[in-house]
């Protein structure tokens, strides 16, 4: 199974805050009360113009949306240690997933 952090593409010009808001509804059930940016990157430059934008999501609770009708998700809660842990061991492949890690640890506590 791939681990991975919440993401997705955003609706026409929805805003970036509003599509992460969202897609964490619908791929983890859960609402953040509080939204901070902390980053964003491309992708993969020269390749794609697909453009992340990175939030930390807080004060969460359960509120879901209806997932996509392709999307075929499991949820697994880790601390954030254990995400960072994960991630040093190489049990994280996914190049979004590090670099938001990444954008993230300094606004963490």
């Amino acid at each position: 199974d791939l681990l991975e952090l919440p993401a997705g593409t955003r609706d026409g010009a929805e805003p970036f805050e509003e599509c992460a808001a969202r897609e964490i509804r619908e791929e983890t059930g859960m609402a953040a009360a509080k939204m901070q940016k902390v980053g964003e990157f491309y992708l993969a430059p020269g390749y794609s113009t697909e453009f992340m934008v990175v939030y930390i999501a807080t004060d969460l609770e359960h509120n879901p949306l209806e997932a996509d009708d392709d999307e075929f998700l499991e949820v697994e809660k880790i601390s954030i240690k254990k995400a960072y842990e994960l991630a040093k061991q190489g049990d994280i492949p996914d190049a979004k997933s590090l670099a938001a890690l990444l954008l993230a640890k300094p606004h963490l506590k």
